[in-house]
């Protein structure tokens, strides 16, 4: 490393991984931490708590929301590690099986979970 580098999204995550306040530290997902995850506006920004995440069967890829859902706004496309860095808590989410989803009324309480009902088609 040189001095005032810039330092790639790979060295980054190698220091993140020696770091105990990193969700890289200790990873619990059986996901890849650089899987990807889809999260509302409000969660990014951290105006909003996750009360709902989605394990997507389609993709394998992630969801997580607040109170307002997505406001019909554009998902933030995100790595998974990410908001688990920011809420820790996430974790408790680490075996949710593909094509399931948990909600809760707000961080601190259970995640009750659910698993998708698959789509209907009208014939």
């Amino acid at each position: 490393m040189q001095p005032n580098s810039i330092m790639t999204s790979a060295e980054d995550d190698f220091w993140a991984s020696a770091d105990p306040d990193s969700s890289l530290f200790n990873w619990k997902f059986p996901d890849p931490p650089h899987t990807r995850a889809f999260l509302s506006e409000a969660v990014h920004t951290g105006a909003e708590p996750v009360t709902y995440a989605s394990h997507d069967l389609d993709d394998g890829a992630w969801q997580f929301l607040g109170d307002s859902m997505a406001d019909g706004a554009k998902p933030i496309l995100s790595c998974l590690h990410h908001p688990i860095d920011k809420d820790p808590s996430l974790n408790e989410l680490a075996d949710l099986p593909l094509g399931w989803w948990a909600e809760r009324v707000k961080p601190g309480d259970p995640w009750a979970r659910r698993q998708h009902q698959p789509e209907r088609t009208s014939k």
